[in-house]
C-alpha cells in the first residue's frame, strides 16, 4: 500500500489529499484507480507569480466593463480622464505586487469583479516606471486590526511588455534588497 498525493485542478481552485490505491483496473485502454483518502481534501495555494512585498501609492478609478474591450491604454486613459467627478476615485497602497496582480490596502472596498484603472509608479535607484493599468477585483476583506480593506486585484494587460517590466522590477528589487541585507 503506497500513499499518493492526489491533486485536483478545478475552475475554482486547486485541491489536494493523500490517499491509498485500494483497487485498480482498466476501462477500455485507460487505467482506473479507486483511492481511499487518508487525509481531508484541502485547497492548496499555488501561485503563478511571486508576490513582492512593497509599499506603493496607487490611484484607483472605477471604470465600466466596456473599457476592458478597448484595444490600448491610450484610449482607456482618454476615457478615464473624461469621466465626471462623480465616478469613484480613491487612493490606496499596494502592499504586494506580482506579474499577475496586487494586494491594495485602502479605506474603501472594491466590489467583487469591479473593473478599475490603476496608476502607480515603480522606482528603482536607476529608473522610474509609470504604469496605467486595468484591473479586476478578485476579493476584498475588512481587516479589523488595521481598520482598512485588503483588496486583491488581477491585472488586465493591454501591452504584455508591462507584465514583463513588473516582473523584472520585482526580481531586480528583490535581488538588490537581498544584497543590501547581506551587507
Amino acid at each position: 500500500n503506497i500513499q499518493y498525493a492526489v491533486v485536483i485542478y478545478t475552475n475554482v481552485g486547486i485541491y489536494q489529499f493523500v490517499g491509498t490505491i485500494t483497487r485498480q483496473g482498466k476501462l477500455e485502454k485507460f487505467p482506473v484507480y479507486v483511492i481511499h483518502p487518508d487525509t481531508q481534501l484541502k485547497k492548496i495555494q499555488r501561485r503563478e507569480f511571486y508576490r513582492f512585498p512593497c509599499s506603493i501609492s496607487t490611484n484607483v478609478v472605477s471604470v465600466p466593463r466596456e473599457f476592458v474591450e478597448l484595444p490600448n491604454m491610450d484610449l482607456i486613459d482618454e476615457k478615464v480622464n473624461s469621466l465626471s467627478d462623480e465616478i469613484k476615485r480613491n487612493i490606496g497602497t499596494i502592499v504586494n505586487i506580482s506579474g499577475g496582480g496586487a494586494k491594495i490596502n485602502a479605506p474603501h472596498n472594491l466590489c467583487l469583479d469591479e473593473f478599475m484603472a490603476l496608476a502607480f509608479v515603480l522606482e528603482t535607484p536607476k529608473t522610474t516606471f509609470r504604469f496605467n493599468l486595468l484591473a479586476r477585483s478578485v476579493s476584498s476583506e475588512f481587516n479589523k486590526n488595521l481598520g482598512i480593506y485588503e483588496n486583491r486585484v488581477e491585472f488586465i494587460f493591454k501591452d504584455s511588455e508591462d507584465r514583463e517590466v513588473i516582473i523584472k522590477y520585482i526580481f531586480d528589487e528583490d535581488r538588490r534588497l537581498r544584497k543590501k541585507n547581506q551587507g
